[in-house]
């Protein structure tokens, strides 16, 4: 089967911000090859996005509105739901995608048919600043496979493009900063996810995000901890240390990207991960453990064909 642009849909979610809709859903429209869009507005109080949709009069822009607010996760299962296509990719109202982008995936999507879902590299800022636009040849990164969720989610989310057909009934779970985490991971189970290697999306980073909040470790880091302890489990000892430092560098990294003050340690909810926070934290450790951790990790993943 040869897949066209109409097989795609890049679905919106939106809810009452404005703020940038109007560069996401461009993105979209201006494609080099047109491809069905759909708005899903989850019961805001306003019409602008209607508004917006029907100024613009196009067959393949469409709007559609929850009767009721369905919270964040709801409505980006809505926008699967409400997709008529083989192929679905969501994409935030804050975020954007290259005018190459369903142009580039088209080309992945026919010369891997069999996959289930296809990540490319994205952006990350508060505006882009790389050229987005150019058509490039595509190059290929491998596959992740469910071991790789335990050092990360390496998956992202815009650009992200799967087959609504090949997932069967896996939707997005309401666990907080980690529930695109466990989607893109119970995806794997299914098949390893196809990865390229080039930038066809731009992540905005702003203060409104959850990845900003002063409860990083709750929302994000405490969500990602259960799914790895609980579903995707811990092989043995040696990897458990190893993924938990994972843990540990990406609460650093929300730390030094949102220049937040760190909230006290100890009033992290999971007792065991305070452990080893508080181990990593000590001064012996960031001299010498730290380190040889790196190494490890660096190592392991080379072994797992990371």
């Amino acid at each position: 089967m040869t897949f066209k642009p109409e097989d795609i849909t890049i679905a919106i979610p939106v809810f009452e911000r404005y703020d940038f809709f109007e560069d996401a859903v461009n993105s979209a429209i201006y494609q080099t090859v047109a491809c069905n869009i759909i708005i899903v507005d989850n019961c805001s109080t306003h019409t602008l996005f209607e508004d917006f949709v029907e100024r613009q009069n196009l067959p393949n822009l469409k709007y559609y509105k929850n009767s009721t607010n369905l919270g964040a996760i709801g409505n980006w299962n809505k926008c699967i739901d409400l997709s008529a296509t083989n192929w679905v990719t969501i994409l935030h109202s804050d975020d954007t995608l290259s005018k190459v982008y369903i142009e580039m995936m088209l080309e992945v999507i026919n010369d891997n048919v069999s996959e289930v879902a296809i990540l490319c590299k994205d952006e990350a800022g508060k505006k882009p600043t790389l050229i987005l636009d150019g058509a490039e040849k595509i190059r290929y990164r491998g596959h992740l496979t469910p071991i790789h969720f335990l050092f990360g989610n390496l998956a992202g989310f815009p650009g992200n493009i799967f087959n609504k057909d090949r997932i069967q009934n896996i939707r997005f779970r309401n666990l907080q900063g980690a529930s695109d985490y466990a989607f893109w991971y119970e995806l794997s189970l299914k098949r390893p996810l196809l990865q390229i290697d080039n930038i066809l999306a731009f992540y905005r980073q702003s203060n409104d995000q959850d990845s900003a909040s002063m409860d990083i470790e709750e929302i994000v880091i405490k969500p990602a901890y259960i799914l790895r302890k609980e579903e995707i489990g811990f092989r043995n000892k040696y990897l458990k240390l190893l993924s938990m430092y994972e843990l540990y560098k990406l609460n650093q990294h929300y730390v030094d990207t949102y220049g937040r003050k760190k909230n006290d340690i100890n009033n992290f909810s999971v007792d065991d991960i305070n452990v080893y926070f508080n181990f990593f934290n000590k001064k012996i450790s960031k001299i010498i453990i730290q380190p040889s951790l790196r190494v490890l990790i660096f190592l392991t993943k080379k072994m797992f064909n990371f």
